[in-house]
């Protein structure tokens, strides 16, 4: 009778282990998936990010709408150097 009492805690204590090591494991596999599908984002923000090689402002906007597509090779915006300096060509009449 003894044996048999033994036996039964032993396994009731395996059975809480295997309960309680896959509850511990359960979090540490959401937080490796989360962890994976930030970085998928962080990537995806980036391809969809348009950076321009200098400062200044935006004179020009081919396409206002959200989702607009481009054709290749065309302009997207023109951008007015903010360092600079800006030539004017102008004519005046000599009175």
């Amino acid at each position: 009778m003894l044996g048999f009492s033994w036996r039964a805690t032993a396994g009731c204590t395996s059975e809480y282990e295997k309960t309680v090591l896959t509850d511990l494991a359960k979090p540490e596999q959401q937080a490796s998936q989360s962890g994976q599908e930030l970085v998928k984002a962080a990537q995806k923000a980036q391809l969809q990010t348009l950076r321009a090689p200098i400062d200044g402002t935006v004179q020009q906007l081919a396409v206002h709408t959200l989702g607009g597509v481009v054709t290749p090779a065309q302009p997207v915006l023109v951008i007015v150097p903010d360092q600079a300096g800006l030539v004017v060509e102008a004519r005046i009449e000599n009175k």
